[in-house]
């Protein structure tokens, strides 16, 4: 093809191909070739190809078990977070109500301490369940081992359809091969680039949410232990505002146990990273496509791979992202046992200064 003639072809092929807007970074390749049937024939051949489309089915497969994998760890984590912080709040009200006993009276102070030692005890088994849940379920292992596959598949998918020459050995002709590139670039590249861009953001938005209710709940803490303590010199009363203490270091552990769930942070990192990186790559799509014409498929082989290859480290890290949650479920562990035993080093404060 003339280098004068290719301007027109490129136009050509990217109104057949069309462009991705919104922000909807999902991939359904199993449409696409009845999508291009009319359009780009000999595209669409390629689509409907026996490796192309188990490619496309399988992926499509593994990402729907991924997704709902996923949503089942991140539910039972999550509810068994809050329901842990919800019974060192219980505990921390049971405290209250005994140093409150006076004030209240006998009888209200101990149907309160009932009721809420029994809050504590049920949401405590509850948040137990959530756990066996997550770990016994697999529900972590499940999800990371089926995104895996299907991104494995997605990968073969595209490398299948970017091949540059036929079944038979036969190189496609320039055209054809500069649509393969534009499909690739938007259906993977500008797909991949919406995704770590839109989920590196959300990932950062979270972690400062995180951040910010950890901070709150830690300078509480530190400020109502100091006004407790003083006041409780004057009167015992004031030792009941040490429970708000307690809830605001529950607080604080509630937004840790968060973060290492989500990984918000460090996903929040690794994702503007790969998100420069294939940023840089899709800069140089006019030049691959020049190249193209010039030497043939060999340009778009190697496009394909260097993206590919990004990609391929990023989906490494998975290992310790499931390293890290699994870690924050153990953790999760150690938090409900502390929330459910008696509150000793209050109680022996409580009793020495009465």
């Amino acid at each position: 093809m003339p280098l004068d003639d290719i301007d027109a072809k490129l136009s050509e092929i990217a109104t057949v191909i069309g462009s991705r807007g919104g922000n909807d970074y999902t991939l359904a390749p199993s449409e696409h070739a009845d999508l291009y049937a009319e359009s780009a024939p000999e595209l669409s051949a390629i689509l409907q190809s026996p490796a192309a489309a188990t490619a496309a089915e399988t992926y499509e497969q593994f990402d729907a078990k991924a997704g709902t994998r996923q949503q089942r760890f991140k539910v039972a984590a999550s509810r068994a977070n809050a329901l842990i912080l919800g019974t060192a709040i219980c505990g921390a009200l049971v405290v209250v109500t005994g140093v409150l006993e006076k004030q209240l009276g006998a009888p209200l102070a101990e149907s309160l301490a009932m009721a809420f030692a029994i809050a504590a005890l049920l949401i405590g088994a509850t948040a137990s369940a959530y756990l066996y849940s997550a770990k016994s379920g697999g529900y972590l292992t499940k999800w990371m081992r089926s995104r895996a596959e299907a991104e494995v598949w997605r990968l073969r998918y595209f490398q299948e359809v970017t091949a540059g020459s036929d079944p038979d050995g036969r190189p496609y002709s320039t055209p054809l091969l500069l649509l393969k590139l534009q499909y690739f670039v938007r259906y993977q590249l500008a797909v991949q680039v919406l995704f770590y861009n839109r989920r590196g953001a959300d990932h950062e938005q979270s972690a400062a949410r995180s951040l910010r209710f950890a901070a709150v709940a830690v300078a509480l803490s530190a400020i109502v232990t100091g006004i407790s303590g003083m006041l409780a010199t004057v009167d015992m009363t004031f030792v009941a505002l040490g429970a708000i203490g307690v809830i605001a270091s529950a607080l604080t552990a509630f937004a840790s146990a968060r973060e290492s769930i989500n990984q918000d942070q460090r996903n929040a990192e690794r994702y503007e990273r790969t998100f420069e990186t294939l940023t840089k790559l899709k800069i140089t799509v006019g030049a691959v496509q020049r190249a193209i014409v010039k030497l043939g498929p060999k340009p778009l082989t190697e496009f394909v791979e260097a993206v590919h290859e990004q990609l391929a480290l990023e989906h490494r890290e998975w290992l310790d992202d499931a390293a890290q949650a699994s870690s924050a479920l153990k953790s999760l562990e150690n938090t409900l046992r502390d929330a459910q035993a008696p509150d000793k080093p209050q109680e022996e404060y409580v009793e020495g200064r009465s």
